[in-house]
C-alpha cells in the first residue's frame, strides 16, 4: 500500500524508554500497518532509564529518529514540579523537531503531540507552515489546584485542531479550563487481544516454576506513587503467597533486596514488548495470577497493564481514583479506596484468598476486554487526524 500520509509523531518518551506512553506510540503504529498513515516519531533517546536505541530506525512502515539528551534519571526526581520538567523536557526536543520539520514539513499530513511540552513544540511548528496538529494527553493534571499550569495549557491548546484526553476525567478538566468540546474525542485503550489471552493457569505456572497456591502481580513502573512499596509490605505480609514484579524505575535497588530476603517476591526485570520470549512470560504472569495489583497514589491516566490483565482473564486490584473508575466496573475490578493504606491492600488480599475469592472470573474478564479494549479503537486517533471528521 502506498501510505501518503506521513504523520509527525512527537514525544519525550518513546521505546526502548519504559512507560505507558511508550507502549501507546507503538500500539498506534502498529495499527496503521493497513491504512495510509506512515509515522514518524521524533524522541529523546531513553532519559528514565539506561537504554539505547539508533539514531534513526527505519522499520516496516515507520520512522524512529532519537536525540540524545541529558540527566539519565532527573526526570522522575522533578516530575512533580511541573515548571521544572518543562524546562528540562522542552530545549532538545524543540530543536530536534525543529531540524526535522524545516527539511520534511512539505511531505507532513499531521502532527501528533504526546503531552504538553510536545504540543507546544507541535503549535510553534504549525506557525512555520501550517499542518493539523492534534494532541493526546495522558495524564490527569488537575488544573483546578495548579493555576499557572492550566493557564499556560490553555493557551497551547487553544492553538490546536483536535485533543484526545486520556479519559472523561482528563476530558471534563480540559472543557472546565476553556477548551471547545467540539474539538476533544476520549480514546478508549486497546491492546492486542490475541497476544495478550487466556491459558491455562496449572500449565503456566508449572512453565514458570510457581509453586504457590496464590499469586499476585504488579506491572508497571517502580516508583512510589504507583504503590510498589504497598505492593512489597503486602508480599512480605503473606509468605505463602507469590508476589511477582515487572517493571523498572527508581526503587528497583529495594525491589531487588525484599526479593532477595523473601522467596515469596519474585522480581522479572522489565519485560519488553518487542521481544517475543519477554512478551511470552509476561502474558503467562497475568495468566499465573489471580489479580493483577495497581495501588497507585495519584491520578492514574490509563493505565495499559490493567487492560492487558484483564485480556489474559486476570481480575485487579485498583486504587479508586484517577481514571479507571470510568472505564473498570465492579465486575472485574475491586477497588480500594483513593488513598490505600498497606493496611488495606493486605485486608483485600486476605479477603478476596477467602471468603470473596469466588466475586472474579476468567471469561467475564476476557469477555470485557474484548468488548471495550479491542485495536478498533485506534479509530479515533485516526479520525482525528483528518480536517473533515
Amino acid at each position: 500500500m502506498n501510505k501518503s500520509k506521513k504523520i509527525l509523531i512527537i514525544s519525550p518518551f518513546a521505546r526502548p524508554n519504559i512507560g505507558g506512553v511508550e507502549t501507546h506510540i507503538d500500539k498506534i503504529i502498529s495499527c496503521t500497518r493497513d491504512k495510509e498513515y506512515y509515522p514518524v516519531v521524533l524522541t529523546y533517546q531513553p532519559i528514565t532509564n539506561k537504554g539505547k536505541g539508533l539514531k534513526h530506525e527505519y522499520g516496516d512502515g515507520y520512522e524512529y529518529h532519537r536525540t540524545n539528551w541529558f540527566g539519565i534519571g532527573l526526570f522522575s526526581k522533578i516530575e512533580k514540579y511541573y515548571p521544572l520538567t518543562f524546562l528540562y523536557l522542552f530545549p532538545g526536543l524543540f530543536i530536534w523537531s525543529l531540524i526535522y520539520y524545516l527539511k520534511h514539513y512539505k511531505d507532513i499530513y499531521c502532527i501528533h503531540a504526546h503531552g504538553l511540552v510536545s504540543a507546544l513544540i507541535a503549535v510553534l511548528l504549525s506557525k512555520i507552515h501550517i499542518k493539523r496538529v492534534v494532541v493526546s494527553t495522558h495524564a490527569i493534571y488537575s488544573f483546578k489546584d495548579r493555576k499557572l499550569l492550566s493557564r499556560l495549557v490553555k493557551f497551547i491548546l487553544k492553538s490546536c485542531d483536535g485533543l484526545i484526553p486520556v479519559s472523561e476525567m482528563s476530558k471534563k478538566e480540559l472543557i472546565e479550563m476553556g477548551i471547545e468540546e467540539n474539538r476533544i474525542s476520549v480514546f478508549v485503550n486497546w491492546m492486542d487481544t490475541e497476544i495478550f489471552k487466556p491459558y491455562n493457569k496449572n500449565e503456566v505456572k508449572r512453565e514458570l516454576n510457581i509453586p504457590f497456591k496464590y499469586n499476585f502481580v504488579f506491572v508497571g513502573r517502580l516508583l512510589e506513587k504507583k504503590g510498589i512499596k504497598l505492593f512489597l509490605e503486602t508480599g512480605e505480609k503473606y509468605k505463602d503467597y507469590g508476589f511477582h514484579i515487572v517493571g523498572g524505575g527508581d526503587l528497583e535497588g529495594e525491589v531487588r533486596e525484599k526479593a532477595s530476603r523473601n522467596k515469596n517476591i519474585m522480581y522479572y526485570g522489565f519485560l519488553r514488548h518487542n521481544s517475543e520470549e519477554e512478551m511470552k512470560k509476561l502474558v503467562y504472569l497475568y495468566n499465573a495470577c489471580d489479580f493483577m495489583i495497581s495501588p497507585y497514589l495519584y491520578d492514574e491516566g490509563y493505565a495499559a497493564v490493567l487492560i492487558e490483565s484483564l485480556s489474559c482473564g486476570t481480575p485487579l486490584i485498583v486504587t479508586g481514583r484517577g481514571s479507571p473508575p470510568s472505564f473498570l466496573n465492579d465486575s472485574v475490578a475491586y477497588y480500594l479506596s483513593p488513598n490505600p493504606t498497606s493496611d488495606e491492600l493486605i485486608e483485600a488480599v486476605r479477603y478476596l484468598t477467602n471468603e470473596g475469592n469466588n466475586i472474579y472470573r476468567t471469561d467475564i474478564c476476557r469477555d470485557y476486554a474484548l468488548k471495550y479494549f479491542s485495536p478498533k479503537n485506534a479509530d479515533i486517533i485516526f479520525k482525528m487526524y483528518e480536517p473533515n471528521r
